[in-house]
């Protein structure tokens, strides 16, 4: 997902640094098998280039332009903000 569109696809609005903002991220049919004693780990970043489009954290073309800015994720986990990931069991491998 862009933050950009975390509100309205047709109707992007930019992200404030520092503000708080609630994502939920639909991983569509994901499926994998985590063996017993393994881990697992989630990793959030600005962008997954060449996978995804190139974000450059300007706001502008991504496409077009070349000037950039490193951006920071926070993903904050308390009372107040309870960040969390749901992994549905479906069934008993074999």
């Amino acid at each position: 997902m862009r933050a950009r569109y975390r509100a309205s696809v047709s109707s992007p609005t930019l992200v404030t640094p520092g503000k708080v903002e609630n994502y939920t991220l639909d991983l569509w049919q994901t499926g994998i098998t985590i063996k017993k004693g393994r881990r697992l780990r989630v990793e959030i970043a600005s962008a997954a280039f060449p996978m995804w489009s190139r974000n450059l954290n300007t706001g502008g073309h991504n496409e077009t332009e070349t000037a950039h800015v490193p951006a920071t994720q926070t993903i904050l986990h308390s009372a107040a903000y309870p960040s969390h990931v749901v992994l549905p069991r479906v069934g008993t491998p074999k």
